[in-house]
């Protein structure tokens, strides 16, 4: 496969737990896609259920969460033909971590435990490789949905422009706002604000606007998205939406795109994936059904990679930037290989640098 607009592609997702399916499919793998429906193999990783994955912003390093009760992060080399490499793992610090990134230099890497309800952050080195241990900051704190918030559940961890990380809190309706100073002895994070969501909401997946003033959260629990501004250096929330135009909405990822004027959200249970104008007060544009559990996407132009988790299946869609409307074209081809049991929940192209 080639061509200019060829690009390499990380899927992650759950691997089966029973010894007998132990000769499946690896868990993490990458993908030379030809910005269509192809995809070509370049490299796997037999990595125990990676539920989400990320490159490092400029270095040719993937890293990869295990959501086991005892979490790990696996850094990854990826060499020019896409084959990965294992070069080191660590414990996140908690249980069933389910989120990575990195900070915007790539000086710092980002968990989010969400079994035990944590943030953890490593330093990272010249190379890309963890530093030491995590420095582990725990959440407390519970909400109104018995079954799903009698305790702190740590989603996302996402860096803002002006150098801090949001970490949104499931369980305890909460978003906190950190700091983190790299020194050369230690690693310190700081907690410099807070955002009272609303009770039940469940916040799950921020999209934070390019100016940094203004971002969205997906609310798992209440089928909302919910507006959040920054004034005066506080973050508050500020006015709720639908997701959905469907009933049963389970809101997971969301992301905006063409320029910050729409919002694309991903909802389990009616299995769509909506457009909302973002320049409208968030009404919805469109909404169109795609593979069953859509667990992630990610937006590369006016592209929608989305990782239909029970649908075993990842999912291209094509975006109307002038208008707003989903097309859905196909399913990325073969990218998930593999019995039924093979379930993707993260899509995560390479960055262009």
């Amino acid at each position: 496969m080639s061509g200019s607009t060829v690009s390499l592609v990380a899927i992650g997702g759950y691997t089966p737990d029973d010894a007998e399916a132990a000769s499946g499919p690896a868990g993490l793998t990458t993908w030379w896609w030809d910005g269509a429906t192809g995809a070509a193999p370049a490299g796997s990783a037999d990595l125990p259920s990676p539920s989400f994955a990320c490159w490092h912003p400029t270095l040719p390093v993937l890293y990869a969460v295990s959501e086991l009760d005892t979490g790990v992060v696996t850094t990854l080399a990826v060499a020019e033909d896409g084959r990965l490499e294992p070069v080191s793992s660590a414990g996140t610090g908690g249980a069933q971590p389910c989120w990575v990134t990195t900070d915007r230099r790539g000086h710092a890497l980002l968990i989010a435990n969400y079994g035990s309800g944590s943030a953890a952050i490593f330093a990272l080195d010249p190379d890309g490789a963890p530093i030491g241990d995590a420095t582990v900051v725990q959440h407390h704190g519970s909400g109104p949905v018995a079954d799903r918030q009698r305790g702190p559940h740590v989603h996302q961890l996402v860096p803002t422009a002006s150098g801090t990380v949001l970490a949104s809190d499931l369980g305890a309706d909460r978003i906190t706002e950190y700091r983190i100073d790299i020194a050369p002895a230690a690693l310190q994070v700081v907690e410099v604000d807070a955002i009272t969501m609303p009770a039940g909401s469940g916040p799950r997946h921020i999209a934070l606007a390019t100016g940094g003033a203004a971002g969205y959260v997906t609310g798992e629990l209440d089928g909302t998205v919910t507006t959040i501004q920054r004034a005066d250096d506080r973050w508050a929330a500020a006015g709720q939406v639908a997701c959905s135009g469907r009933s049963g909405a389970k809101p997971s990822h969301v992301q905006l795109a063409s320029g910050d004027r729409w919002l694309l959200v991903a909802n389990r249970g009616p299995d769509t994936l909506a457009v909302l104008d973002a320049t409208n007060g968030l009404s919805i544009r469109d909404e169109v059904p795609i593979g069953a559990t859509p667990r992630h996407f990610a937006v590369v132009g006016e592209t929608v990679l989305v990782a239909c988790q029970d649908g075993g299946e990842v999912d291209v869609l094509r975006l109307d930037a002038a208008a707003g409307t989903l097309d859905r074209v196909d399913t990325l081809s073969a990218a998930v290989p593999g019995p039924p049991w093979r379930q993707p929940s993260c899509v995560a192209p390479r960055p262009r640098t």
